[in-house]
């Protein structure tokens, strides 16, 4: 557990402490005590006062990285550790498959990407999505290194291949995973109220469709790739059609026929 495993947004170290006081009397009431020897601290920011804080009488321990339902946050919010990690998990299961398959088809090929390796290296990706060039980089390397291995294909470029094979980029694949979970924040898809995370714009009535974003303003890197300013230009060019569309499943499937103009 981390003093973030709470989620709250609050900085004031007296309602976190409060908290955590909170949470070890209400585990303790229903017999399930925290091992406080595994809990820790993960802090953010470059001015964080790094203020302690206890359970049970134990004073925290700070860590300059977790992992958080699989994906692994680093207090610099590169996310270049998760990156690493997942290529690492893509490139393990790649090689297994090309022991396993010396020499698929194209088809097959392209089934055994789509469901064991792509998804390792997309998971929650709206989360994480790399602003940094090397990451994007290393992400794509595992694709592109793997279309390579189909002997029809390996003497072809990588746009080509996924050309013949009718896949998108893994970079493109992120745009479009940003554009959904915005899709269903903003229509109210999750069940709960995400809303807060955009700002429409007041003049969206003026031009392009009704759901156009306002730009959010930024100070740090770490801002500047949040999901509502990554976001924004590509979500406020999208055209009415897409935008008003019936379900989720509409939605994305538009996507993927207008890809090439995303």
């Amino acid at each position: 557990m981390t003093t973030d495993s709470l989620t709250n947004p609050l900085t004031s170290s007296q309602i976190i402490q409060s908290d955590l006081l909170t949470a070890q009397n209400w585990t303790s009431t229903w017999l399930m005590p925290l091992n406080n020897k595994k809990c820790v601290v993960f802090r953010l920011g470059k001015d964080n006062p790094n203020i302690p804080y206890t359970l049970d009488n134990h004073v925290l321990q700070p860590v300059n990285q977790i992992k958080d339902l699989g994906v692994l946050l680093d207090n610099n919010l590169s996310f270049s550790e998760h990156v690493n990690l997942v290529v690492k998990k893509a490139n393990t299961v790649k090689y297994l498959i090309q022991k396993a398959f010396v020499s698929p088809t194209e088809e097959l090929s392209k089934t055994l990407l789509v469901s064991y390796i792509r998804p390792i290296l997309e998971y929650a990706s709206v989360i994480w999505s790399p602003s940094l060039i090397g990451n994007k980089e290393l992400l794509e390397k595992v694709q592109r290194r793997y279309l390579k291995t189909v002997q029809t294909l390996k003497d072809k470029p990588y746009d080509v291949r996924l050309s013949l094979l009718k896949l998108p980029s893994l970079e493109k694949r992120r745009i479009i995973n940003d554009l959904v979970c915005t899709y269903n924040i903003l229509t109210h898809q999750f069940g709960i109220d995400l809303s807060n995370i955009f700002e429409l714009s007041a003049a969206s009535h003026l031009r392009g469709h009704s759901m156009k974003l306002h730009h959010q303003k930024y100070k740090t890197r770490w801002r500047q790739n949040f999901l509502s300013n990554r976001v924004f230009n590509v979500w406020n060019s999208l055209d009415s059609d897409l935008i008003e569309s019936s379900s989720t499943a509409s939605f994305k499937n538009k996507l993927y026929n207008h890809q090439t103009d995303l």
